[in-house]
């Protein structure tokens, strides 16, 4: 009978997670639809000030509900076998420095310093780098998430055949009674550190989904009130990768000769701009 259950919940629980992934379409389009709107609001000159914080107001809360329907999408497609990868030859290096980018407008809200480390030669990896984007954007987050006063670490460096990457603060920490929450679906170690939990409670989990399906592992130590070290490690290619990463210097200069010598005379003096969605709102936007 437990056997029955078990196996019951499972095709439950798969049911769900294909509902979820078939539905992302339905889910986020019309999000976005209103954020594409509020923003063409917020760059009109005529809007008065008490109508633009209300503006701002409702792009805020939009963002926060699209970033929660990221994550369980993200989730519902790696539970359902339907999550895109694209594997191919990166530098850890341009990972890093696309999130900390990404990142930065965080760093100077809370006025925190990010101190990098990270090694000029690291070897290739084959990743997905959005993926792995992914992944340091939401360590670096929740670093200044839950650092108000202090520093931000971020380090990557090789080590036996594999890179390691350390996010750490000198933020609140984690109780060793929360420690095991961290990685766990819907579980936040907030919840018996602040009044009220920040986020999903599913960014890490994600993280250690994308890292192991990498072949790597994700891990953290963290003392209460001194802070948190986050780490995940990726295995390296060696010599065994045939792919050179793309080098966009080289094919911006092959695309920009070939603008050059195409003929522009057949060109309409006004461009045609083609249109395509089943979404009325989303094409008027």
């Amino acid at each position: 009978a437990l056997r029955q259950a078990r196996d019951a919940a499972n095709v439950a629980n798969r049911a769900k997670s294909q509902f979820l992934s078939s539905m992302s379409h339905e889910l986020r389009t019309p999000l976005n639809g209103v954020l594409g709107y509020v923003q063409i609001l917020q760059r009109d000159p005529t809007v008065g000030r008490q109508h633009r914080e209300c503006l701002d107001a409702i792009e805020s809360c939009g963002q926060q509900l699209l970033t929660l329907i990221n994550d369980v999408l993200d989730l519902a497609k790696i539970e359902s076998g339907r999550m895109e990868w694209h594997m191919k030859p990166v530098f850890l290096q341009d990972v890093i420095s696309r999130a900390i980018a990404s990142t930065s407008s965080l760093f100077e809200q809370k006025g925190l310093t990010l101190k990098k480390n990270i090694s000029a030669d690291l070897p290739l990896v084959s990743a997905d780098e959005d993926k792995l984007i992914q992944v340091v954007i939401n360590l670096l987050s929740n670093a200044v998430k839950f650092t108000d006063k202090g520093k931000v670490a971020i380090d990557a460096y090789q080590d036996e055949g594999q890179i390691i990457v350390e996010v750490q603060d000198t933020g609140i920490g984690i109780a060793d009674d929360d420690k095991h929450k961290v990685f766990e679906r819907f579980r936040q170690a907030g919840d018996t550190l602040t009044d009220k939990p920040q986020g999903t409670g599913l960014g890490l989990p994600i993280c250690r989904e994308i890292i192991e399906h990498h072949g790597g592992i994700i891990w953290m130590k963290s003392d209460l009130g001194v802070g948190s070290t986050f780490f995940f490690s990726i295995p390296t290619m060696g010599d065994t990768g045939s792919e050179q990463p793309i080098q966009l210097d080289r094919i911006l200069n092959s695309l920009k000769k070939q603008i050059k010598h195409s003929s522009l005379s057949d060109v309409k003096k006004e461009p045609t701009i083609l249109v395509v969605d089943d979404d009325t709102p989303i094409r008027s936007l």
